[in-house]
């Protein structure tokens, strides 16, 4: 009985003093709303971590998010990673409520960073998840966003009109003209600017100054800058007089310098050099107050001006300030990267924790199902050992003889194909020959002209050429019976040989044409140059040629004699 009253007394300090810490946790961000950031970081502080421990998993896993969000807005990057971190190891569930909120926070870390690639990472695995359709639409605005700001135009646009087709069919008009305005955006920076302009007309005509004076505000701002980029200056430094009068009223300082400036620009290309300067002598009063990116814009506004007037030693004092200026931004920028960089080691180092975590489960569930499967029946292992050995000599006996019939076959088939080309051979050696007889005819009557036409010019030659040509004639006479008893002796003595020798050459040499299968047949029965120019009426500075090409076809080095070559094929 008195141990139930003692757990029912921790139950109840444990609840009080987790309410506690959730007060304190509100508090410092009700502080922050209100723009007491100092006093706000001094709630947070008060806040002890060491008591939220013994606390109900799903409140505590909540709490660390919700503090760990609370941390990005007051730039504790540092203790809101870690406390995110802990969410996420303590979340082993994957309950996908708490995974989507922390994937969004650590987004929400990531930016604030500037590190936008991991943001928009996280942002993506939480997308799925989010059914609200409200929700939903803001993370894809987040993501287009961030898009946007890398200068990576084509993911912006495609977001931004994911969102506008949204806006279309469940929002307001508002919601239409921002989404509008959004894409507009997107076109701008992708140098778009016809379509640009005609986006923020449209969301013009409906962002009136009644309705939403912040909205019409910027609108004008996208206005003067797309203005600005066509040169129309006249446009532009009306929207941006707009701009920079809003900016003066409500102290937005930082604003006011950027467009004052582009509006500086406007007038001394429109040679208003008196406008330029009331602007720049409305702004100087604020430079005080002004934070260094502000006082950058208002001193290149102001070194625009001097040296349009020419006034070169104020331009070279003012050039001074610019560089001290950006002197103090480059050691800020680079307070940030440290940050950034220490963040996302931390992150990393976790990341990388995890992955080997998950490894080390994974073979541990591995080695587990092993032993279990260690644990089974030896008879049934033998027994399914059995089966497939007999299966694979049934299947192998099945592929052999499958295998004998289909090489039988083919071979019967090849049989086939080699009668049928020897056949082919035979008949195409014969009616070669036919022809060869022919043409042989036909240049033995062609020669027999020739030789009376040069009879009958000698009658009007002197002794000494008649000499000459008939010894030229009897000379070519002899060379033509020679060539045409070996073509009668190779006729009638080597028809195997030549059929063989084709057949055999055209299994080596299966890409030879028949020109070339002919001159190897004639090399082969030892014809020299001469004769193979005569027998086939060209000239042997051809044979020669055809003889080169002949031996590059075979693959024959330089040193190999083709007459060789050919001599061995039988």
């Amino acid at each position: 009985m008195r141990l139930k009253s003692l757990f029912s007394v921790l139950a109840i300090f444990l609840v009080f003093n987790f309410k506690s810490q959730n007060k304190l946790l509100q508090e410092s961000y009700d502080l922050y709303q209100l723009g007491e950031i100092v006093a706000s970081k001094k709630t947070i502080e008060r806040i002890n971590e060491a008591d939220i421990v013994a606390y109900p998993l799903k409140e505590k896993i909540e709490f660390y998010i919700d503090y760990g969000k609370m941390c990005v807005f007051l730039k504790k990057y540092g203790s809101s990673l870690k406390s995110l971190l802990k969410a996420k190891e303590l979340d082993f569930f994957d309950n996908n409520k708490h995974e989507t909120l922390i994937n969004l926070s650590l987004s929400l870390l990531f930016e604030s960073i500037g590190s936008l690639d991991l943001a928009i990472k996280f942002k993506k695995i939480a997308l799925p998840n989010i059914k609200d359709k409200i929700n939903r639409n803001f993370v894809v605005s987040d993501i287009a966003a961030m898009y946007y700001k890398l200068e990576k135009s084509d993911s912006a646009l495609h977001y931004f009109n994911y969102q506008l087709e949204y806006s279309k069919k469940y929002l307001d008009e508002i919601s239409i003209a921002s989404a509008t305005n959004n894409v507009g955006l997107a076109y701008f920076q992708n140098k778009q600017y016809a379509q640009a302009l005609q986006n923020f007309k449209d969301v013009a005509r409906i962002a009136k100054k009644e309705i939403d004076i912040d909205f019409y505000i910027s609108v004008q701002e996208n206005l003067g800058r797309v203005y600005f980029v066509l040169k129309q200056y006249d446009n532009a430094i009306n929207c941006f007089e707009e701009v920079t009068e809003y900016d003066i009223k409500h102290k937005r300082i930082l604003k006011n310098t950027f467009y004052s400036n582009m509006l500086v620009s406007a007038c001394l290309t429109k040679n208003r050099v008196k406008d330029a300067l009331r602007k720049r002598a409305s702004l100087s009063k604020f430079y005080s107050a002004m934070n260094n990116n502000a006082k950058l814009y208002f001193l290149l506004l102001s070194q625009d001006i001097f040296l349009f007037q020419k006034d070169f030693k104020q331009a070279k004092i003012n050039l001074l300030k610019l560089q001290e200026i950006q002197i103090e931004l480059a050691k800020e920028k680079k307070v940030e990267i440290n940050t950034s960089s220490k963040i996302l080691e931390i992150y990393l180092n976790f990341d990388a924790k995890n992955k080997l975590s998950f490894e080390k489960k994974k073979r541990a569930s591995y080695e587990k199902m092993i032993k279990f499967e260690k644990r089974e029946s030896n008879f049934f292992k033998l027994f399914s050992f059995s089966i497939i050995v007999l299966l694979i000599i049934f299947f192998f006996v099945l592929y052999q003889i499958f295998t004998n019939k289909r090489k039988k076959a083919l071979l019967e088939k090849e049989f086939l194909e080699l009668q049928e080309q020897k056949l082919i051979l035979k008949v195409n050696f014969q009616e070669k020959n036919l022809t060869e007889y022919a043409i042989d005819n036909f240049k033995k009557d062609e020669l027999t002209k020739e030789i009376i036409s040069k009879l009958k010019n000698i009658s009007s030659l002197s002794e000494e050429d008649v000499t000459e040509q008939v010894k030229v004639i009897l000379n070519e006479i002899n060379t033509r019976q020679s060539f045409h008893k070996r073509a009668i002796e190779l006729e009638t003595n080597s028809e195997s040989l030549v059929l063989n020798f084709k057949s055999k050459l055209f299994e080596l040499h299966p890409t030879l044409s028949k020109g070339e299968v002919e001159l190897c047949t004639l090399i082969k029965l030892k014809f020299s140059n001469k004769e193979i120019a005569s027998f086939r009426g060209i000239t042997e500075e051809s044979v020669k040629m055809g003889k080169n090409r002949l031996k590059k076809k075979l693959n024959l080095s330089a040193k190999q004699i083709l007459g060789n070559y050919l001599a061995e094929i039988n």
